[in-house]
């Protein structure tokens, strides 16, 4: 933390920046991304790797490291300099700028957009093949995720209408879809008693 001008703020012990070098996955990315990325360019009729995929596993080799580029935070009260390395920000192979993302993006839901309901998360879960064709056609994947959202509306709808019990209530979709595994995961929030 960095205070103003006057009041002298010693930082703080407990941070460490992180030393992604030291890493299993990172030694393996970097000893052996380029390979794969020729053994790729010989499949797929010669295109190779998607590029969204190429400059996914680039901005984690660069992640975290200065040489990659940084921001200077000077403290006017104590006189400290920290350089901070800017992150890839990415969504699937780094696991630093993965977890964050992943809990903000939880907090954000629980915090402001579930209400405060039963929430039932369900997941559509597609052969390899099939996933491996939705990474690529981005129409397709749409298609797919509104039909699976249908079918779960259509099921609770179905449930409630024979349920004389069953209150009418609210009912609200948000989907995810990961690009590189193609989960479809939604939650529904209602009802517990359907």
């Amino acid at each position: 933390a960095f205070a103003p001008v006057g009041d002298v703020v010693r930082p703080s012990a407990g941070y460490e920046p992180r030393s992604a070098d030291q890493s299993v996955l990172y030694q393996v990315v970097r000893d052996h991304f380029e390979t794969f990325r020729a053994q790729a360019g010989g499949l797929c009729n010669g295109e190779g790797l998607p590029r969204f995929i190429e400059e996914e596993f680039e901005g984690f080799l660069r992640c975290g490291f200065l040489a990659g580029g940084f921001a200077r935070f000077h403290c006017d009260g104590c006189g400290l300099d920290r350089l901070v390395p800017f992150l890839c920000k990415g969504r699937a192979v780094c696991p630093s700028c993965g977890g964050r993302r992943m809990a903000a993006r939880a907090a954000h839901l629980v915090d402001h957009v579930f209400p405060l309901v039963p929430v039932r998360q369900w997941v559509l879960t597609l052969p390899h093949r099939i996933r491996y064709l939705l990474a690529w056609d981005h129409v397709l994947c749409r298609a797919v995720v509104g039909v699976f959202m249908r079918a779960v509306l259509g099921f609770l709808r179905r449930r409630a209408r024979d349920r004389p019990s069953a209150r009418p209530n609210w009912l609200g979709k948000k989907r995810a879809v990961s690009r590189i595994f193609v989960d479809m995961p939604c939650r529904e929030g209602g009802s517990s008693a359907l």
